[in-house]
């Protein structure tokens, strides 16, 4: 038996660390498997991409991995036996970016008062569902909706005069995903925005070649001009968000996906929902890293100084920091988004994207440094 700090798989059996030559028995009792995979072909990806055939697993985690002679040896009489068949096994995959609470990930808690437009990808196919919309609404009531971020192409944003063919007496706002909206001529005059409205720090107001608004709103400094006007969503129950958040992340299981970094998450209700979800069907999901998010500049304020100081408050009274959790739910770093990215043209960039944009900063350099220096 050869003692190491590294993990091993020549001419031997895996067993926490340890390489166990073949017909040597050591602590077997103290390492029975709760249940063995054998007869399928384990993608180990170690230095030579070997491929066993058997795994064997004690409260939840790999204790050994070899022959399907080798780790059946270990098995005792408690241990389940599950044969793969030939089946290829590999190792979970990690998404880098996922993000929770985004609208595509709601089922239940979807606000009831938001038509759900995400799956039309063209104009003529908006246009249509949108005067379908308004057959049914009462005149001057404003109709919300949600468009694809990913589906709904970013050169073919519909424009002010587009969407007034479908809603002439009903003022429209349409988010595509985070950054970018798209309004009507009438949400346009009721939140007094003209071709003499400058464009927010912080964001953008697209314009026509003759300088007028054409109805696209991009990133929240803009949108907010517009969204202090709208009815405010039904707010779903606690029990229907968890809903969401579990089945979202059991299909990330689904797809193989047994670990994520959640790339933002504001701390308050969002974080508490996640722990709840974890502390009762943690064993089920995928390990998550956390990263808290916060917003002291433009994206969330019109005044970068209420800005800060609301967010190292935020940040002052956090009960949670870096590394804390366990291995299924853990808290990384603290995120704050200085731009936005590069879907719908959000990003910042110094050379304009094909439609004349260049993005904007959200979160400028004074704002940024203040709470970082916190």
């Amino acid at each position: 038996m050869q003692g190491s700090g590294r993990t091993w798989l020549r001419g031997g059996l895996v067993v926490a660390g340890l390489l166990v030559v073949p017909g040597v028995a050591y602590g077997q009792a103290a390492l029975e498997p709760d249940v063995i995979y054998h007869g399928g072909k384990i993608v180990t990806v170690n230095e030579n991409f070997d491929i066993a055939q058997a795994v064997a697993v004690r409260d939840g985690r790999f204790i050994a991995v070899g022959s399907d002679e080798q780790v059946r040896r270990l098995a005792g009489p408690g241990t389940r036996l599950v044969d793969l068949g030939g089946k290829t096994v590999l190792p979970g995959f990690n998404d880098s970016h996922a993000h929770l609470f985004r609208e595509d990930d709601q089922v239940e808690s979807r606000p009831k008062n938001i038509h759900d437009l995400r799956h039309i990808s063209d104009l003529d196919e908006l246009l249509a569902a949108l005067r379908e919309i308004a057959a049914r609404t009462p005149r001057g009531q404003w109709i919300q909706g949600r468009l694809s971020e990913t589906g709904f192409p970013d050169h073919r944003l519909p424009t002010r005069w587009e969407l007034d063919r479908a809603t002439p007496h009903h003022p429209l706002a349409l988010p595509r995903g985070p950054h970018t909206w798209v309004v009507n001529s009438l949400a346009l005059q009721r939140a007094g925005i003209t071709r003499d409205t400058p464009d927010p720090e912080g964001g953008q107001i697209d314009r026509a070649e003759n300088g007028d608004p054409n109805g696209v709103l991009r990133e929240g400094a803009a949108q907010r001009l517009v969204e202090r006007l709208l009815p405010p969503p039904e707010k779903p129950t606690r029990e229907a968000v968890q809903a969401d958040l579990r089945l979202m992340l059991r299909n990330l299981v689904s797809l193989g996906i047994t670990s994520a970094n959640i790339a933002g998450l504001r701390p308050g209700e969002a974080f508490w929902n996640v722990q709840d979800v974890y502390a009762r069907w943690g064993h089920e999901l995928p390990r998550l890293t956390i990263q808290l998010r916060v917003s002291p500049g433009f994206d969330s304020h019109n005044d970068l100084k209420t800005g800060v100081a609301r967010t190292i408050e935020e940040i002052r009274s956090l009960s949670v920091y870096t590394g804390f959790g366990d291995d299924r739910l853990k808290i990384g770093a603290i995120k704050m988004s200085v731009d936005g990215g590069f879907t719908g043209s959000a990003a910042k960039l110094l050379e304009p994207y094909p439609d004349g944009t260049t993005g904007a900063v959200r979160i400028p350099a004074e704002a940024l440094y203040e709470v970082a220096r916190f």
